[in-house]
Formats: C-alpha cells, sequence, structure tokens
C-alpha cells in the first residue's frame, strides 16, 4: 500500500502542476471548476491502478488471505449490510446523517478495540505510541463526524468557501492518521497477514472517500447527492475495514504466556 500511495501522490502532484501550468499559460484559466476537480480525483486514481496492477509481485493476492479470514470468522456480513442500509437511508432522505453516525460509530469501536490490542499485548514502547496514535485519531474522527464540525469550521475560517475550511480542519489529522495506519500496518501485518490488508484497505477506501467528497463542495457541482452517496460509500467501507482489522488484529503474547484473544494469557 505504501508503494501505491507514493505512486498515487506523485500523479496527483504531477497531474495538478502540468494542468494547472498548461491552462494558465496557453488559455488564461487556471481550471477551477467542476470538471478539473473531477479529472483531479479520477485520474491519478485510475493511473495507479493501473500500473499497481502492472507492476505488482508475483504469486497470490493479499486480499485472498484477507477474504478467508472473513469468510472463516463470519465477522463482515452484517457490518457490510449496515453499511448498505445506512446509504440507502441518505439516498431516500437526501441527508448524511445515517452513513455519518454509523461510519462514526464503527471507526469508534475499531479505535477501542486497538486500543486494548494495545495494552493487552506485548507491544515494544515504539509500536504502542504509534497503535495508541492510530487509536486516539481513529476516536478523533469518529467524534469529528457529529454535526459540531462545521460549527468548528466556521469559527476556524470565518467567512471563508466551505471547502477551503474543510481542507484547513481535516487535511493535517487525515495526514498524520495516514501516516500512523501505514505504521501500524506494518507492526500488525508482522502478527496478522489478514488485519494488515484491512488497514491497506481502511486507507485506500478512506482516501477514495475524502477524495469524492470534494468533488460535492466544488461550485455547481452536477448530481451532488450521488457524489456525496460514492463519498460515503467509501468512508463506510474504511470504517468496516478499521473494524476487521481490529478484529483481525494479533497482539504478542507476553513472555511466559500465550495470548489467546477468547480468555486472555494462559500460562
Amino acid at each position: 500500500m505504501k508503494r501505491l500511495l507514493t505512486l498515487w501522490l506523485t500523479l496527483l502532484a504531477a497531474l495538478w502542476l502540468t494542468r494547472t501550468a498548461v491552462s494558465a499559460l496557453l488559455f488564461q484559466d487556471p481550471g477551477r471548476g467542476f470538471d478539473a476537480a473531477f479529472l483531479l480525483v479520477t485520474v491519478p486514481a485510475l493511473q495507479t491502478l493501473a500500473v499497481g496492477w502492472l507492476t505488482r509481485s508475483p504469486g497470490p493476492l493479499p486480499w485472498a488471505g484477507l477474504a478467508r479470514e472473513i469468510r472463516a470468522r463470519r465477522l463482515l456480513p452484517g457490518l457490510l449490510a449496515a453499511d448498505a442500509a445506512a446509504l440507502l437511508l441518505a439516498a431516500l432522505f437526501e441527508s448524511e446523517i445515517p452513513p455519518a453516525a454509523w461510519a462514526a460509530l464503527q471507526t469508534l469501536a475499531a479505535a477501542a478495540a486497538l486500543g486494548l490490542a494495545t495494552a493487552r499485548g506485548a507491544w515494544s514502547r515504539a509500536e504502542r505510541a504509534w497503535l495508541g496514535l492510530l487509536a486516539f485519531t481513529l476516536a478523533v474522527f469518529a467524534l469529528a463526524a457529529i454535526p459540531g464540525l462545521q460549527l468548528l469550521q466556521s469559527a476556524v475560517l470565518p467567512g471563508r468557501p466551505p471547502l477551503l475550511q474543510r481542507l484547513v480542519c481535516e487535511v493535517p489529522p487525515l495526514a498524520i492518521a495516514a501516516a500512523a495506519l501505514l505504521t501500524c500496518r506494518e507492526i500488525l501485518g508482522r502478527e496478522s497477514a489478514a488485519a494488515g490488508t484491512a488497514l491497506d484497505a481502511a486507507l485506500g477506501f478512506g482516501l477514495l472517500g475524502a477524495l469524492l467528497e470534494i468533488l460535492t463542495l466544488v461550485p455547481q457541482a452536477p448530481l451532488p447527492v450521488l457524489w456525496a452517496l460514492l463519498a460515503w460509500a467509501g468512508l463506510l467501507l474504511a470504517a468496516t475495514s478499521l473494524a476487521a482489522a481490529a478484529l483481525l488484529a494479533r497482539p504478542p503474547a507476553p513472555p511466559g504466556g500465550a495470548f489467546d484473544p477468547a480468555d486472555g494469557v494462559v500460562p
């Protein structure tokens, strides 16, 4: 996932810089409309998927192991059904509250599960710090989903466009969460490959949802309800992946005992 993220950020920056420069120099138009935002969101993502697939390592895909764990543990069918129900409610009533509340609840549960795993396992001090940071940032994002976030954004940048308010308030914590997630992916991946893959999925879906949400804030965006539903679908899948990763995580056993998630440490 780190390789794909680096590739995506490179392609995103290259497209934004070249498109802005060419538009400004040749057409005296910096390209700030919905079309420019849509291309900026979709083209680098599609390029990253294509290049990532063509340059993937030989052997079975890591998703196969995650799928086996999910089928064996029956973790996700109920969560995915709840995701679909939240999106259906949002589509019917044109409100983002149902998906926001459900995504926040899942994310809070994932933060609590990661916090519990951090407390119970024999992690090193650095590993505990990263896992704790990830749990903390997840809890912050979950609590930020409440309606009070709009009041906070207005207080930070009064009178500014909503898109600028969202970027200033959400990009820094998102960058911290992404860094913590990438590091924790390596930590948890050593104990459970499926948990690491679930964190990869959470980061991918979360970034996709955040980018699609930007399209809903672009002035005169067509079909705003559609983009909002697609954005919430990505964010809900990210929250579900976080919950799966937290449930699949295997903390290392303390010295002198074997860790059993069902009943703790057995001497």
